[in-house]
């Protein structure tokens, strides 16, 4: 790894970053990672490879726009990708609107988000949406969600109770192993299936 580097800086000229293996493994001290715009990320730049982000390592700061990036919101038009922003604790909060119907595997792996609110209009918690989200709390799934996907609460470690809806007929595998505060979890008779 490369102990010494502190800080990364991506162009707005790039539009496709390759990663092998975590290109920024082993980068232990990083501190920021520098994006020139949300839009840009989400929009211009292809991700591809094993651990397709430049934030697994870690990093405490994302910044974008000019600033700290704390908050991000998802629209029914917003082009959201698997892992586009994995391990990026800086963000604290993600606010899902309305009309938002499906999000992609590892939606939020490894961000530092605290809570947030599923919108009516989501139809399933896909596959490692939340993993290792760390300090999240959710309290309420909503009654349109029919499937939680493997692994989709993976590490979340500060989920104390959670109550899944009627509406939900499947349960993927490991859906909250590692939930280490877990002390209660209603499952409904609708479940048909689990893991």
């Amino acid at each position: 790894g490369y102990d010494y580097l502190k800080s990364i800086t991506i162009p707005g000229g790039i539009t496709s970053i390759k990663f092998n293996n975590n290109c920024f493994a082993g980068c232990d001290n990083l501190e920021s990672v520098t994006i020139p715009s949300v839009d840009f990320w989400l929009s211009g730049v292809t991700l591809s490879g094993a651990d397709a982000s430049p934030f697994y390592s870690g990093p405490d700061a994302i910044y974008a726009d000019g600033a700290l990036l704390t908050s991000l919101t998802i629209t029914p038009s917003t082009v959201w990708k698997s892992n586009i922003f994995a391990g990026a604790k800086s963000i604290t909060s993600i606010t899902i609107e309305e009309g938002v119907t499906s999000l992609p595997t590892s939606a939020f792996y490894g961000l530092g988000i605290t809570s947030v609110t599923l919108p009516s209009t989501l139809k399933e918690i896909p596959k490692q949406a939340f993993l290792n989200c760390a300090s999240l709390v959710i309290t309420e799934i909503p009654t349109t969600i029919t499937k939680i996907g493997d692994n989709a609460f993976e590490g979340c470690e500060s989920l104390t109770s959670i109550t899944i809806p009627d509406s939900v007929t499947s349960i993927g595998g490991g859906a909250f192993v590692l939930c280490e505060y877990l002390t209660s979890i209603t499952i409904p008779d609708s479940v048909t299936s689990i893991g």
